[in-house]
């Protein structure tokens, strides 16, 4: 239980709000920019930094379209997206044929295309335009997603473009990416999870109702998303109703508190530094437990691990498995109780470019 006046403090603000206060956001930025040099955003930690990414596109907040990656120059002002794509059959996204229309200015806010976007990127959108960051960066949109010589290049590059991104927004609520970000605009107001007694004019006393099991969030039963949230060097997460922000050094809610209820990260800096096979092992258990809506997709959404593994690990990876300890980790097993099923696709027929000696081909 804690007491608020009106005025917001230096680590949190009020969260009794049908909005987000923008402002609050500010300073949770602008204080790891000021204190955490060289620890948090990878522009000023040259030892956790990833390569580079190339070839990149981008959203332009200000011009509405989709805009190309400068050649030789370092984007080191972009917002990146993590969220749950859902179930739609037919989303609206880049494709070859439409790339060129998407790259015309005000094309994201066109009669014809702002009704298709999913309301997570057009708060997104606005979120970053009103942070006054000129980029962000959405798989759906910023990779080509029928170019069968590029798209392989941009999910490679995954680890390098949430690691390097100035934050990530983590829009971690709702089953898909219409749910949008609660608190943002007038059309999603949010409502509190908090309990809220008023003692006068300039004074409220709040407690916080009973923890909801964060695991329960489609989001954090997702493989894709997995990989977004570990690599990730500072976020902005939108969860049970708050806003929270998670950098290399601390977390801090909208209340003040430190949140205890999200998923713990290993800290970057262990993925790059040197090759521990423990590391590897903690995060292969964790990303086994997750979902695909394509069982195909096993390998390609544990890329980032596998890349910057590879760093660190000499001789990279063999279907999914480290070939510095390739004999010890052939002895993987299943968790006891868990299911012992090989991986198939749709139709029922086992997935055989993932073999049956490696946890790849497995489920669970």
């Amino acid at each position: 239980m804690r007491a608020y006046s009106s005025a917001s403090n230096e680590l949190g603000f009020s969260p009794l709000e049908d909005n987000i206060d923008i402002a609050g956001i500010k300073k949770w930025i602008d204080r790891c920019d000021r204190d955490h040099t060289g620890k948090c955003h990878t522009i000023t930690n040259p030892i956790g930094r990833m390569p580079e990414a190339t070839g990149l596109l981008f959203i332009d907040v200000e011009k509405f379209c989709l805009v190309k990656q400068p050649k030789g120059a370092y984007m080191d002002r972009y917002v990146a997206l993590s969220y749950v794509w859902g179930t739609t059959k037919d989303p609206f996204q880049t494709l070859k044929a439409n790339f060129d229309v998407l790259s015309k200015t005000n094309a994201f806010r066109s009669s014809e295309n702002d009704c298709r976007i999913p309301n997570t990127i057009k708060d997104s959108i606005l979120l970053v335009r009103t942070l006054g960051i000129r980029y962000l960066w959405v798989d759906r949109f910023c990779i080509v997603q029928d170019d069968d010589i590029a798209k392989p290049h941009q999910l490679n590059s995954m680890a390098a473009i949430y690691s390097n991104a100035y934050f990530t927004i983590a829009a971690t609520e709702g089953p898909d990416s219409d749910y949008g970000l609660r608190g943002l605009g007038k059309q999603r107001l949010r409502k509190s999870p908090f309990d809220v007694f008023e003692f006068g004019p300039n004074c409220r006393m709040v407690a916080a109702s009973p923890i909801r099991k964060i695991a329960r969030e489609v989001y954090h039963t997702r493989s894709w998303t997995f990989q977004e949230w570990t690599f990730s060097s500072r976020m902005i997460v939108f969860h049970e109703q708050t806003v929270t922000w998670i950098c290399q050094k601390y977390r801090q809610q909208e209340n003040g508190h430190a949140p205890n209820q999200l998923p713990e990260r290993l800290p970057l800096t262990l993925w790059t530094q040197k090759a521990n096979p423990n590391y590897y092992c903690l995060q292969v258990d964790q990303y086994s437990r997750r979902n695909l809506s394509d069982p195909a997709d096993v390998l390609a959404a544990f890329n980032a691990f596998t890349t910057v593994q590879s760093r660190a690990m000499k001789g990279g990876m063999l279907h999914g498995l480290p070939e510095l300890f390739f004999n010890n980790m052939l002895c993987w097993h299943h968790d006891m109780g868990s299911r012992q099923q090989r991986r198939i696709d749709s139709k029922g027929n086992i997935l055989k470019q993932f073999p049956s000696w490696s946890w790849v081909g497995w489920l669970g």
